[in-house]
């Protein structure tokens, strides 16, 4: 598969070290975005070598000025994830309720997806719910300037632990073998669809 080698209606085209940047945000986001991806990208390489062991394959980053846009773009059947195996497209909002240096967790996240899928393109169909979502709720929580990257524990995994700090007396929480098991929430063996995962900011905090 290739990436997409015209922008598109309403995008305009940019580079990058990583990536072609296709963009539809204004010139000042899509700086600041490009500097955000090519840092997580960094510190993912730093981190997990065994991701960035070949040269990346080509890949198109692709900015949406809104979510708007966005939902526009993402038709019924296509894939959700901020990532695009099919398309090698990375996917990310200026979503003026998410700004500032705490609203790129969307960016990261296709980021790494993009890294799994080099490496791989079953592992992330294959990628076990507590390891999927708690990387989700991690990178979700995190803070760039476009040169130093930072994960923070958010408002949902605080309010998590409190909960079960003020619930249980100071009980341990959930055994991290069940989450890691999934037993904390079996899948359905009917036939049934699957339930969205319920201990997101459980496994953030077994990722962190």
């Amino acid at each position: 598969v290739v990436a997409a080698a015209e922008p598109g209606e309403g995008f305009k085209a940019y580079k990058s070290k990583q990536w072609t940047v296709f963009s539809a945000a204004d010139a000042g986001f899509t700086k600041k975005s490009i500097a955000a991806a090519e840092t997580a990208r960094a510190w993912l390489e730093k981190k997990l070598p065994e991701l960035a062991k070949d040269a990346p394959m080509p890949a198109v980053l692709r900015i949406f000025a809104n979510p708007e846009q966005f939902a526009g773009f993402q038709s019924p059947g296509r894939n959700p994830r901020e990532y695009d195996g099919d398309r090698r497209e990375l996917y990310f909002v200026e979503d003026r309720n998410l700004g500032g240096n705490t609203g790129y967790g969307q960016l990261f996240r296709a980021v790494l997806w993009q890294m799994f899928d080099d490496l791989d393109p079953y592992t992330l169909a294959a990628m076990p719910r507590w390891f999927d979502n708690g990387l989700r709720e991690f990178l979700r929580s995190s803070k760039c300037d476009g040169k130093k990257l930072e994960f923070f524990a958010g408002d949902v995994e605080k309010g998590r632990i409190e909960h079960y700090l003020r619930e249980s007396n100071n009980a341990p929480l959930p055994p991290v073998w069940k989450l890691m098991q999934e037993a904390m929430q079996p899948s359905p063996d009917n036939g049934e669809m699957e339930k969205n995962w319920g201990y997101t900011p459980d496994c953030a905090r077994l990722i962190r």
